[in-house]
């Protein structure tokens, strides 16, 4: 008998503190999901201010046709270094804006409400190739110039994004929206998308179509 209780104990006790921590999206009686808020309040695990938009630039491999595409007029493949995001509510209504090109511009400004846009937002970004101090790998760096475009500051400063050539890539960014919209990407009815871009061109489905894609988020304790 105390073997049963012990083996019951042993079993049980991780499951329930398991069932403790994570709760089940709340729906209401439509089976319509609740407001944000409830999840949030029922599962700690996302009560953090330490949210990013990971944006892989490569996620269909580098040397793939669909991580690059080729520009006729210049000859040569473009690869992506920057990218648009955006939040659209369950009607498509744009409810976040921010893009690494030139988002201090006024014309990039007055493309939406001014009240989406995420003037506040911290960026970083990740360099193919080795350090200069002989580690084959470089830390991640932040994004303060918002008048040009990581492509444009790389291309300057490494010589890259705009040829079909040996040079260093943008691999990913990471963009820590502000505090304010925090919200905004919690709520599992949002549509969190980006568009992955380079200096002179965007990516498009083929026919002329924006290829806007879901975005990867990170919660960070």
């Amino acid at each position: 008998m105390k073997l049963l209780i012990n083996i019951i104990t042993y079993f049980c006790i991780p499951v329930c503190l398991f069932a403790q921590q994570y709760r089940p999206l709340p729906v209401d009686k439509d089976g319509k999901l609740s407001p944000a808020s409830k999840f949030v309040s029922a599962n700690s695990i996302v009560q953090t201010t330490n949210l990013s938009v990971f944006v892989d630039l490569y996620r269909d491999g580098i040397d793939d046709t669909a991580g690059m595409r080729h520009d006729d007029n210049a000859g040569h493949s473009v690869y992506w270094s920057d990218c648009e995001l955006k939040v659209l509510d369950k009607n498509g209504n744009i409810i976040y804006f921010f893009s690494t090109i030139a988002f201090a511009n006024k014309q990039v400004q007055a493309l939406h409400d001014s009240k989406y846009n995420d003037n506040e937002a911290t960026v970083y970004y990740y360099v193919s190739g080795g350090n200069t101090n002989g580690v084959c790998v470089k830390p991640k760096k932040k994004l303060t110039n918002f008048n040009l475009s990581i492509g444009a500051i790389e291309s300057a400063y490494n010589g890259t994004s705009d040829a079909n050539d040996n040079k260093v890539r943008i691999t990913a960014i990471q963009i820590y929206p502000s505090a304010k919209f925090r919200e905004v990407f919690l709520n599992p009815e949002n549509s969190i998308m980006v568009w992955r871009q380079s200096i002179n061109s965007a990516e498009t489905d083929g026919k002329g179509g924006k290829c806007w894609r879901p975005a990867i988020i990170q919660f960070i304790r």
